[in-house]
């Protein structure tokens, strides 16, 4: 690949960091620095070798943070190319121009003109694909924000140049809550993105005393009769059902009993070689279940009358008194009539 080619060579360039020749500075990066940088250098290249371009950049601006060379911006316009964010290509790639007039010496210049000049028609490229945007606040200090990532403070110095796409514009400044705004930018554009601020928060007002009025005294209602109606336990009527339930349970198999007995005797009756003993036995067995169906068949129908007497007797609407002009009310203990 061209980048990787390109990248490569300015790796080559670059291991030298700040020791190549260049104008003296008295802020020049110690050696400490520069072989630190040369290492987030390095890292920076191989990553890239590796297509990892978002932690190569992160390498190449250490390198550049620790030990500044133009170069490095060289290698991180390539890699903002590769991450598809315009803007930053084209921030990198200016540097890279701009900082190169100062610090190349005259003696090389010739040998890095093919390279500027292919620099500068990325520029011209770059410069197409990007947008200008003016971010104004209304308060100054606000910390402002594009896409997460903090721009600087407010009053911004100047245009901030930004992909085409959808951005968001944030400012952030205590005590008022932070403000944002999303913005789709297309190539080209020149916007203005205006983030208001609320105001500081108001003075908390102390809350006035407020004195406790007694509430007006009410006299009680006159008293008036209570008669208690107690209401009479309903376990007799739960009884019953469950004895009539069983009787009736009983009563069906006693009866499924005697059936299957009448076939038996139907069966042997039928049979050869049957001796009037195991006839005798058989129709015994039936009149038994038969008898037995009818007994327990006769104790069911008489739980089942003495349940329904109990269901009605021992109903608690049975023992309300509901006369003219009386009111009945239900308590927890029981019926309370008043007059």
């Amino acid at each position: 690949m061209k980048h990787l080619r390109i990248l490569a060579l300015s790796s080559a360039l670059g291991l030298g960091l700040a020791t190549s020749a260049r104008p003296a500075l008295a802020d020049a990066p110690s050696r400490a620095a520069v072989e630190e940088g040369r290492t987030h250098f390095k890292r920076g290249v191989a990553l890239f070798k590796e297509a990892d371009f978002r932690a190569a950049l992160i390498e190449f601006e250490k390198a550049f943070e620790i030990a500044p060379n133009f170069r490095v911006q060289y290698n991180i316009g390539q890699t903002c190319l590769e991450l598809q964010d315009y803007a930053c290509a084209l921030g990198a790639f200016q540097r890279y121009l701009k900082d190169g007039e100062k610090e190349v010496p005259p003696a090389r210049r010739k040998d890095v003109e093919a390279r500027r000049k292919d620099v500068e028609k990325e520029v011209t490229r770059l410069a197409a694909l990007v947008a200008h945007v003016r971010v104004s606040v209304n308060r100054e200090g606000a910390e402002v924000s594009v896409d997460d990532i903090s721009v600087g403070k407010s009053p911004l110095p100047q245009a901030l140049a930004v992909g085409a796409g959808r951005h968001k514009f944030t400012a952030t400044l205590s005590p008022s809550a932070p403000v944002n705004k999303v913005v789709d930018i297309a190539s080209g554009d020149d916007v203005e993105v205006k983030l208001e601020l609320e105001g500081a928060a108001p003075a908390q007002v102390p809350d006035a005393k407020i004195t406790p009025v007694a509430p007006p005294v009410v006299a009680p209602p006159p008293p008036h009769d209570v008669v208690v109606v107690d209401i009479p336990s309903r376990a007799p009527f739960f009884v019953g059902v469950a004895s009539t339930a069983v009787l009736t349970g009983g009563t069906i198999v006693f009866g499924l009993m005697s059936i299957g007995a009448k076939s038996s005797l139907d069966r042997k009756i039928g049979e050869l070689g049957v001796t009037p003993g195991d006839v005798e036995s058989a129709q015994s067995k039936v009149k038994t279940f038969t008898i037995l169906t009818d007994v327990v068949g006769g104790a069911a129908i008489v739980a089942g009358v003495v349940t329904t007497i109990l269901f009605f007797t021992t109903s608690p609407s049975s023992h309300l008194e509901r006369r003219q002009g009386r009111r009945l009310t239900v308590t927890p203990l029981g019926v309370a009539g008043s007059f």
